[in-house]
């Protein structure tokens, strides 16, 4: 069977619900040759300490940015916590004033 050098990417941003699709040819240049030392330089994160050993490039053929009907909304435990910290305030509040009112019913009932 021989392989396909066809791809297709699906870069997801849950939190906006944005798909970008990216239809194109894709070639693995290996670390070790004369032509990855130009990519290398590019790719490379200044500080990581990672041993590059390959670098995929794709020539891209066409993309789309794609309707967000059926991406699930989908957040970071940070964004949640943002979003969720005043109703985690709120509820604690109200287990605390539960507490207090069944004390005084217990005592008023004695």
């Amino acid at each position: 069977m021989t392989a396909s050098n066809r791809v297709s990417l699906f870069l997801m941003d849950y939190g906006n619900r944005q798909r970008l699709k990216i239809l194109g040819e894709a070639r693995v240049v290996d670390a070790r040759t004369d032509e990855a030392s130009g990519l290398l330089a590019r790719v490379a994160v200044p500080g990581y300490r990672a041993h590059v050993e390959r670098v995929v490039v794709v020539r891209v053929h066409g993309y789309d940015w794609d309707c967000p009907q059926h991406i699930t909304p989908r957040w970071t435990r940070a964004e949640l916590e943002r979003a969720l910290g005043r109703l985690s305030t709120e509820v604690e509040d109200l287990r605390e004033e539960n507490r207090r009112l069944r004390e005084r019913l217990a005592i008023e009932k004695s």
